[in-house]
């Protein structure tokens, strides 16, 4: 989702059950992009500890710098611009 293309790669013909058995009995994580920034690289890295009990909860990961940079506020409060790890920006709702 973070760029667009599946997360995992793999080739046409690719038996998907064997796939699917790498990444959940593996050590593999889906690739982060290089040119993503620190906050998206380290929010990433913490939710895709397999071990669930070393994983970070939602409410952890919920006040991650990543997701909290961004003020959103209610009727006359200022919401601040998110930014996207790709530099853009999305306008104020």
């Amino acid at each position: 989702m973070l760029t667009g293309k599946p997360a995992w790669n793999y080739k046409p013909g690719t038996n998907i059950f064997l796939f699917l058995i790498r990444i959940g009995a593996g050590d593999e994580s889906p690739a982060v992009p290089e040119e993503s920034s620190a906050e998206v690289k380290d929010f990433l890295s913490n939710c895709f500890v397999k071990d669930p009990a070393a994983r970070w909860t939602a409410a952890m990961l919920l006040e991650h710098p990543f997701l909290s940079a961004g003020e959103i506020g209610n009727g006359d409060e200022t919401r601040k611009n998110a930014v996207c790890c790709s530099g853009v920006e999305f306008p104020s709702v």
